[in-house]
């Protein structure tokens, strides 16, 4: 999976003649946020804008960046509140300690919290009407263990 996506992904859109804005594997969840945009979602990158067609096809628009001022990824479960209009995110940039939440307000991300986690399946979020809640989650993901013939992912409490 993750391999596949990885080496070939490039070379698909290349061979397809489309250009890095007009493809993703955004392929986890599908968005529609308060301003009626439609999203392609993964954890990792930018929302992917598509619209329908007539028929009711998808037509790709490209990455939607929130007026230039999202630059890492966001997690395929944004939540939209649809009495603000206000969209929030979590996300983070695998390899290095960084781990966000984010608001967006009127297109454009206004703000960003980093926060402190360990390593895990930080996969979900929720939202109340006071307060965003990050689910700091016990499973952690080992490829290392695929060597020693255990599971990728572990529960791990501590």
């Amino acid at each position: 999976g993750l391999a596949k996506v990885l080496l070939v992904a490039g070379k698909k859109n290349k061979l397809a003649g489309l250009a890095e804005s007009q493809a993703s594997t955004a392929n986890t969840a599908i968005g529609l946020t308060p301003a009626g945009k439609l999203w392609a979602l993964n954890e990792g990158g930018p929302p992917f804008r598509f619209r329908l067609d007539e028929r009711g096809s998808p037509v790709s628009i490209g990455y939607d960046t929130l007026g230039g001022t999202l630059q890492e990824n966001m997690s395929a479960h944004p939540k939209m509140d649809a009495q603000t209009g206000e969209i929030f995110f979590h996300g983070r940039v695998l390899g290095k300690k960084k781990f966000y939440a984010s608001r967006v307000v009127d297109g454009r991300m206004t703000d960003q919290a980093m926060l402190s986690v360990h390593d895990g399946f930080h996969h979900d979020m929720f939202i109340t009407e006071n307060y965003v809640v990050i689910i700091d989650g016990s499973m952690k993901f080992g490829p290392e263990a695929i060597v020693k013939q255990k599971p990728l992912w572990m529960f791990e409490p501590e």
